[in-house]
């Protein structure tokens, strides 16, 4: 092995120091450790930095921040809202985005609120990614966990013997869900590429044209600007481009084109019995 502890953060257990052991799914990245995106959720892979065969002898150390919160919730749900969500997670419409799968479980579950289910789902997608390509035994991986819960000394991630025997427990209820699996990969597949939409707006204004700036302008000029906001390697990023009218008409047609190849795509689907999972 060429270093022991990865970009990833994540640490080799037969490392001979995990002084820096980190996150267990802090970055999104290609096997060639080209880091990709980040995101409020995020996942990573791992791999030889000579391009060999991903390593998967690796510990989980540290709880990420930003799933401190849904292991909080999963530790206060009583037994009967955990055998609820995982009903609910077993359910067919459960196999989507995050948005779509939330909606459903908050119409199942009503003892949780759409804030809480997010931060489930968020923290067990991140953790299905960093189990999904393991030989270690799951029970080994949540020993791990629930060892770092503890070392984190934070008082909401704090477990007593018998609660770290229940919490286990509870997550590998959830965890043996196959649609639960089988969402956090959409999810993760969609987000798998070098850059990815946030949002977008086009601003509209007017602006005046003068021969001389104090007389009343000749005319005024209607102007457009796209504002694109997007996720790249791991930093929101944004730029502007100017439109005119005929800009709009060229893109309204390129979008329009778009929706029909992806309805016949759709179509196409249906045809072998394969579920649009988008």
């Amino acid at each position: 092995m060429e270093t022991a502890t990865h970009a990833s953060g994540r640490v080799s257990r037969n490392s001979p120091s995990n002084a820096n052991a980190g996150h267990f799914s802090e970055h999104l990245l290609r096997p060639n450790f080209k880091k990709i995106a980040r995101f409020r959720y995020t996942y990573i892979r791992v791999a030889s930095r000579r391009g060999g065969a991903p390593e998967s002898m690796v510990a989980i150390t540290t709880i990420p921040a930003p799933y401190r919160q849904g292991f909080a919730i999963i530790k206060k749900l009583t037994p009967a809202d955990i055998d609820s969500l995982a009903a609910a997670l077993e359910k067919p419409q459960s196999t989507g985005r995050i948005k779509e799968v939330t909606a459903a479980v908050v119409k199942d579950v009503p003892a949780l609120s759409r804030t809480d289910v997010e931060s489930i789902l968020r923290t067990l997608y991140s953790l299905c990614a960093f189990i999904s390509d393991e030989e270690t035994p799951l029970a080994e991986h949540l020993s791990e966990l629930t060892s770092a819960m503890q070392a984190s000394g934070r008082t909401e991630l704090a477990l007593s013997e018998n609660e770290r025997i229940d919490f286990e427990r509870r997550l590998n209820k959830l965890l043996s869900v196959k649609t639960l699996l089988i969402s956090s990969k959409v999810e993760r597949l969609r987000l798998d590429y070098p850059a990815t939409l946030h949002d977008a707006t086009i601003l509209s204004d007017i602006r005046p044209i003068f021969d001389k700036p104090d007389e009343r302008p000749v005319g005024c000029a209607i102007a457009h600007t796209l504002e694109i906001e997007y996720h790249e390697s791991g930093e929101h990023k944004e730029f502007y481009v100017v439109l005119d009218n005929e800009d709009l008409q060229k893109m309204k047609r390129i979008i329009q084109r778009a929706e029909a190849k992806a309805g016949s795509l759709k179509a196409l689907l249906k045809t072998t019995g394969l579920p649009d999972l988008s």
